[in-house]
């Protein structure tokens, strides 16, 4: 028997709707026609997927590993499809961004210009998510790039960093340490620091207070109680200090201060992660398990891109997980502050990084703070 995506559809429908009743109403088939259609994909499977009781249905593990696929592969499907329609008229490539809050607007247009500048027509559609919501949409092929600053190690897409950008102090205009021209991390010593998301819920959180630790300073954090909103405003919401990436100066209508750290420091910027599918020759990494992608280039040679014109992938250079971004001459910088978006969460870096700096951003045709909202499962 050739595996049936009408019966992956069908353990879909009947783990969501808890039942067949329900769902073979919703597939419009009868249930002696549902119910046959599961237990010969149980029989092609070789292993029980559901537990079927008097009130309700629900997935084994076995059952429900293979459910979390077949819902990517579904959206997969109809990605193709949608591609192949798109390309079929002309159409220039469509992106499907998704940005947690730690990325600022200004950041993702920032990358989106650079990448409308290789790709002439390309057309982008931008919302932000919570983590979570972010890692839901990529892993069912809702979203076809995402960029974050850092997520935990077990998330089960890949990394790939496509820039950096240098941390900065933003305090609150009345703050005795808003006259600073300058501050070391030293001078955060007995400060409270608003952070979106809890230590050991949030990566990013666990970053910065790496990088205190690693100043000699135990920081004083304090979750923000206002969730979702750019970094910037933590000072404003709070009267608290807060780490941000915005450009020194007065910020947030003057109601914050933003200062430079000496000696610099830096962290990830955003990070790329892709799910839906991606033209053949694209240079895009896939998923191990059934080989689909999911973001950030494939290994090559330093230094070089695609060849073919038919779908050139968005960020040439390195394979996932490479410390930072390759300089011309293939080298890799050593990164102040690296963080994870799959495999082992590398622990945050010194101060003294180099400037800030990004590799070139490039797309194809088909194909990219810290927040959380009130649960602590959605920091970045």
């Amino acid at each position: 028997m050739t595996l049936d995506l009408h019966k992956l559809e069908h353990l879909v429908a009947v783990a969501e709707e808890g039942g067949f009743t329900r769902a073979a109403e919703r597939l419009h088939l009868s249930q002696q026609a549902l119910s046959t259609s599961i237990r010969t994909l149980e029989r092609y499977v070789g292993v029980q997927l559901l537990v079927r009781g008097h009130q309700h249905v629900a997935p084994t593990p076995a059952g429900q590993a293979l459910i979390d696929d077949a819902r990517a592969l579904r959206a997969q499907a109809h990605a193709a499809l949608e591609r192949a329609r798109r390309v079929g008229r002309g159409q220039a490539g469509h992106l499907r961004i998704g940005h947690t809050p730690a990325v600022t607007a200004e950041e993702v247009i920032d990358l989106l210009t650079r990448a409308r500048t290789e790709e002439q027509g390309i057309q982008a559609h931008v919302r932000q998510l919570f983590p979570d919501e972010l890692r839901d949409q990529l892993l069912t092929g809702a979203c076809d790039l995402g960029l974050s600053r850092s997520m935990p190690a077990d998330t089960g897409l890949t990394r790939a960093r496509i820039a950096e950008h240098r941390l900065r102090v933003a305090v609150p205009a009345g703050h005795p340490l808003a006259a600073h021209p300058v501050l070391a991390l030293a001078d955060l010593s007995g400060e409270p620091l608003t952070v979106w998301g809890e230590s050991g819920s949030s990566a990013y959180t666990d970053l910065l207070i790496g990088l205190c630790r690693q100043a000699g300073v135990e920081p004083d954090t304090q979750r923000n109680p206002v969730q979702g909103t750019p970094p910037i405003t933590a000072v404003s919401a709070t009267g608290r200090i807060a780490f941000v990436t915005a450009p020194p100066g007065p910020a947030a209508g003057g109601a914050a201060q933003v200062i430079d750290l000496d000696p610099p420091v830096h962290v990830p910027g955003p990070r790329a992660r892709r799910r839906a599918a991606r033209p053949r020759s694209s240079t895009w990494t896939r998923r191990s398990t059934y080989r689909s992608t999911r973001c950030g280039p494939r290994t090559r040679p330093a230094g070089t891109g695609t060849s073919s014109s038919a779908g050139r992938g968005i960020f040439p250079g390195g394979p996932p997980g490479d410390a930072g971004p390759r300089s011309a001459g293939g080298s890799v910088p050593e990164p102040v502050a690296p963080a994870c978006l799959n495999g082992s969460e590398p622990s945050p870096g010194t101060a003294g990084a180099p400037p800030a700096r990004s590799t070139p951003l490039r797309t194809g045709q088909g194909a990219a703070g810290p927040p959380g909202p009130g649960s602590t499962s959605r920091a970045p």
